[in-house]
């Protein structure tokens, strides 16, 4: 595949900007260039030439944000060979490049390996495809790279050798080397954990990653620096939240919040943003008391985001005069999930509106709209609350809906509750009739695709206990009627009577 002119062109002039000397067969053909590491076997010298001035080449020309593809300029040179680049990574990577190192060799070779690791995580923001990422071969030997970086903790399995020797790793191959169960469960944070978290969820692989990182919470030693902590907790919030998974996602946020620090990164402040928005999806157990109760008739109570109390002050200095000067960044995400939590569905649906555009542009638009259905679902405890039977049109002028759209609101909040034929209500929160009639419809829930709201345990457990306590009772009562009518039972009673009168006869005679 020849290289347009103009390509090679613009990369010499971004190497002259960058003071990078880059070497001459990249420069002329950089396809031809990271095609032919691709074929080589794994080897210091190939490790080598995807370090130094290439790794940097790819690294200046990725978007500074933490992780944003779409920010991803396709006209710099390095976006068209980024998958290449990443194939031949996915190869030169292999543990093979190291056999037979001696001291120096391996401490240039952890230096090679560093660098290329870094251009990794650079060339997937720069991919223009998620498949390209997925077909390069990259994320099995991410994943196999963290497996052999846990040797320190764990002796690495007789699987480990045999796959590493392998032409390709597959991922198959890899997710049976990497098993969560053979892991630490406080393996050393590496750099290759970082890149492998970004380059899977860049190409939305998010299940695969949360494989390898289930049930292992990763601890920095001295030698890891601030910003890799932060990226890796970061990262791991979005392959949790990716998962559905909010528990795992606000604690992975949380603990980026509770990073010490002298100045607010960028991280720390994205960290916050998603925070925010993912408190009110928590189970209600973690969040605030009552929550399902309607919340209208008490102005004094009001949900506020819960930070850290180890939070930086620098994190609480920037909210603070964030709010005194009106930041739309700070506004908009002090209010939005609060307001999720009490169910303010009207703040909700206005905040994303009004905000859509700064939403999209941090890649929390759908988190927010989780949040709007999350809001949706609480509104709907609280009419179950407040009322037993109501009508249709009464709910759609408290929700200010459409009488069409009530059911579907009702499915989507998980709510027991029955839809009569006259168009009434049944919550069964408050209501413990039969719910058999074939002219009723029963809604349980429905999977519509997104995140459901949590099912309120003190709501729900008490109509499951009401049904099997009535079953009860209708046992006991028949139970009570064969008793009534066995003349075995009439006899032994009438023994007991007597016994009784016995007794009561000689403790009156002493």
């Amino acid at each position: 595949m020849d290289q347009p002119p103009a390509m090679e062109a613009a990369a010499a002039a971004d190497a002259n900007i960058s003071n990078l000397v880059l070497p001459q067969g990249f420069l002329q053909d950089p396809a031809v260039f990271l095609t032919s590491l691709a074929s080589q076997p794994p080897s210091r010298q190939g490790l080598a030439a995807l370090a130094g001035p290439i790794s940097k080449w790819f690294i200046a020309a990725a978007p500074r944000t933490i992780i944003s593809p779409e920010d991803a300029s396709s006209s710099h040179p390095a976006a068209q060979v980024a998958g290449l680049y990443l194939q031949a990574a996915s190869v030169q990577l292999r543990d093979d490049a190291r056999a037979g190192d001696d001291v120096q060799q391996e401490m240039a070779t952890t230096q090679h390996q560093y660098e290329t690791l870094e251009a990794v995580g650079a060339a997937a923001t720069l991919c223009q495809s998620r498949m390209a990422i997925a077909s390069s071969g990259i994320l099995p030997t991410l994943a196999q790279l963290m497996l052999h970086s846990q040797t320190a903790a764990d002796a690495v399995p007789p699987e480990a050798t045999a796959s590493s020797n392998s032409s390709r790793p597959s991922l198959s191959s890899a997710e049976s080397v990497f098993s969560p169960t053979s892991s630490a469960s406080f393996p050393p944070l590496q750099q290759v954990s970082v890149e492998f978290l970004q380059c899977c969820i860049i190409a939305e692989h998010h299940r695969y990653a949360e494989r390898f990182i289930r049930g292992t919470w990763p601890r920095p030693s001295n030698t890891v620096n601030i910003r890799t902590v932060l990226r890796y907790y970061y990262l791991r919030g979005i392959v949790h939240m990716g998962c559905g998974d909010y528990a795992m996602a606000h604690r992975c946020w949380w603990t980026c919040l509770s990073v010490p620090a002298e100045i607010c990164s960028t991280i720390m402040i994205h960290a916050w943003k998603k925070l925010s928005l993912v408190q009110p999806l928590l189970d209600r157990s973690r969040g605030t008391n009552s929550l399902y109760h309607d919340k209208s008739s008490s102005s004094s109570q009001k949900a506020t985001t819960r930070f850290p109390a180890c939070m930086a002050k620098c994190m609480a200095r920037m909210l603070t005069s964030g709010k005194e000067s009106k930041d739309e960044a700070v506004m908009l995400y002090t209010q939005l999930g609060p307001a999720a939590e009490m169910g303010n569905v009207e703040l909700v649906r206005s905040l994303i509106q009004t905000h859509e555009s700064l939403l999209k542009k941090d890649g929390n638009y759908g988190l927010a709209l989780v949040c709007l259905k999350r809001a949706q679902g609480i509104q709907v405890w609280q009419a179950a609350r407040l009322f037993s039977i109501v009508s249709m049109t009464q709910l759609a002028q408290r929700w200010k809906i459409l009488p069409e759209q009530v059911p579907q609101r009702l499915i989507d909040s998980e709510v027991p509750c029955r839809l009569e034929d006259d168009g009434m209500v049944v919550f069964a929160l408050n209501d413990a009739s039969d719910d058999n009639n074939s002219n009723n419809s029963m809604f349980h829930g429905a999977h519509t695709g997104l995140p459901q709201p949590i099912n309120d345990p003190s709501t729900s457990s008490p109509w499951i206990d009401l049904s099997e306590w009535m079953q009860l009772l209708e046992r006991m009562q028949r139970l009570d009627a064969g008793i009534s009518t066995s003349s075995k039972y009439h006899a032994l009673k009438k023994e007991e009577k007597s016994s009784s009168a016995g007794e009561a006869s000689s403790i009156a005679d002493f």
